[in-house]
């Protein structure tokens, strides 16, 4: 059930688990601000859907989730859910959307993530059953950017960790998710250059990595993603040329803004040959200029020198003499 201010999550839980053929359970926008629990001996084995998001719940990811072998939807976004990411998450087989947007997970992404079968194979057995209801998912933890559906396999397959805590590199084994729609890092702590492995994801639709302190350039290979539409690596310190192939020529500048170091005639930036260059007629006029004022330095100095040395000579002279009249 979505916003019905539903209390105490810790007890609906308890008593959900005796429903042994359970497959959804829907808590979006309820049990506001209360701590979600993490007790192991909660077993949903049956679980395929859990949509928890935009509740504001503590705590951390929930151990028990590990025994949801089944679990191939997941939203735990818009919560306040912090610590490590555990690796298990990466062990679903069947998990195809993973939604943790809008919390405070640190540490690195965790690796195992690179190898979600689902994503990598895209050969599951999706939810097929439609709701009487449409229900909403956050996107980026945001719910008035939010998706409205109302069956289950209409959704993109999914790895959204934004607006997160996350450390560390992007690994370029997340090119081996070739299945893979939207990929969302952006507002984390990521460091290191981006993986021109990641290329290999040939069916993303929007790769945001946008707001982290990525490094070196833009993989030109990225060229190759012809169903990329939405992208973006604003600030970050990233330099060098912007790509100018593939869907590259279809992004504004603003995708690319808060990055001094990169440059590209197409995206209305700074050219790269004005940056690295210094146009002759400018470099001639200053070599002029410069040698005008060595001569007008030296001449000035050798004026002077003259003029000092005149009145020098001058006033040694008039002493001499005035000594000889005494």
């Amino acid at each position: 059930m979505t916003n019905a201010s539903l209390q105490n999550i810790s007890g609906a839980l308890e008593v959900l688990q005796n429903c042994k053929n359970l497959t959804i359970l829907i808590f979006t926008l309820n049990f506001f601000g209360e701590e979600l629990p993490s007790d192991s001996n909660i077993r949903f084995e049956k679980l395929r859907v859990l949509l928890i998001g935009n509740c504001r719940l503590s705590g951390s990811a929930p151990s028990w989730l590990k025994g949801c072998h089944n679990l191939q939807f997941l939203d735990m976004s818009g919560n306040r859910l912090s610590g490590v990411f555990p690796d298990w998450f990466g062990y679903f087989e069947s998990l195809f959307f993973l939604e943790v947007s809008n919390n405070s997970f640190s540490g690195e992404i965790p690796k195992s993530l690179t190898g979600l079968k689902s994503m990598i194979t895209g050969n599951i057995s999706l939810v097929e059953i439609a709701l009487d209801f449409p229900f909403l998912i956050s996107r980026g933890g945001i719910m008035h950017r939010s998706l409205q559906y109302n069956h289950f396999s209409n959704f993109p397959p999914t790895l959204s960790l934004s607006l997160n805590n996350f450390t560390g590199p992007i690994w370029p084994q997340f090119g081996n998710l070739k299945e893979l729609h939207f990929f969302d890092l952006k507002h984390n702590k990521l460091s290191g250059s981006i993986p021109s492995e990641l290329s290999g994801m040939a069916s993303l639709e929007s790769m945001d990595l946008s707001y982290n302190h990525l490094t070196g350039t833009i993989p030109s290979s990225f060229g190759k993603l012809s169903f990329l539409s939405k992208f973006s690596v604003a600030y970050n310190q990233l330099h060098g040329t912007i790509p100018s192939t593939g869907q590259f020529l279809t992004f504004s500048s603003s995708a690319f803004e808060g990055n001094p170091g990169l440059c590209g005639q197409v995206h209305s930036l700074i050219s790269c040959a004005s940056r690295h260059q210094q146009p002759h007629s400018t470099m001639s006029s200053n070599t002029h200029i410069d040698s005008d004022i060595g001569i007008s330095i030296g001449v000035g100095f050798g004026t002077g020198l003259v003029i000092a040395l005149g009145c020098t000579t001058f006033l040694y002279v008039r002493d001499k003499r005035a000594v000889r009249r005494r």
